[in-house]
């Protein structure tokens, strides 16, 4: 099983700029072309990958490898994918949550918000169905 972490934070002013459509082309726009070198107008985000089936020794070891920790001192918000209680890969793992809410309080972040919404079920129920609630 693969898994894998990537740090986003370099791509999140460019998700506020605008929610217009790119134009349609058939000549690569600059944002497609990922050859061009790093620098202010132009970020590239590292990605981690583990190969494991062991989640709780998987995410750490992903987390180690991006070499950074950007939530240090941090409100962090955490979103996860419980759409439905059905099981990974229909949801988010518990393991893998709970993985990752031990390694960011680890690396400092707080405070760290759980956010979110699932559909078309009851949030609430969704949660307590998974176990999520219970966790401590």
């Amino acid at each position: 099983m693969w898994g894998g972490l990537a740090l986003l934070s370099s791509l999140l002013p460019s998700c506020l700029k605008g929610t217009e459509p790119p134009p349609q082309s058939s000549t690569p726009s600059p944002a497609m072309d990922i050859a061009k070198p790093t620098g202010e107008n132009n970020p590239v985000s590292k990605i981690a990958l583990v190969a494991t089936r062991n989640r709780t020794e998987g995410v750490p070891k992903a987390i180690k490898l991006l070499e950074s920790n950007p939530v240090q001192g941090k409100a962090v918000a955490l979103k996860p994918n419980f759409n439905t209680a059905d099981p990974f890969p229909g949801s988010t793992h518990n393991d893998t949550l709970r993985a990752l809410i031990l390694a960011l309080q680890q690396m400092g972040a707080t405070p760290i918000t759980l956010a979110e919404r699932s559909g078309p079920a009851n949030t609430h129920k969704v949660m307590q169905q998974k176990g999520i609630l219970q966790m401590g």
